[in-house]
């Protein structure tokens, strides 16, 4: 079971410390969310979906695959 806010409109919200693996977060307007300190290990997203989102490196580095970058 995933949790999800298909839809919703987040943005600006501030998510600190939140558990957000494995929810689905498709179709939301995440631009300006604060996602930092999150763990967002399953987040369930497109790129367009976190284009504007606000990520800290370690987060970066995970949804680097589903922007198509390769970090060697």
């Amino acid at each position: 079971m995933r949790d999800e806010f298909y839809g919703a409109d987040l943005r600006g919200c501030i998510f600190r410390r939140c558990n957000l693996r494995n929810v689905e977060m498709s179709k939301e307007k995440l631009s300006g969310a604060d996602l930092q300190g999150s763990r967002v290990d399953g987040l369930w997203l497109a790129a367009q979906d976190i284009a504007g989102t606000i990520v800290d490196p370690a987060q970066a580095l995970s949804f680097a695959p589903l922007l198509g970058i390769k970090i060697m």
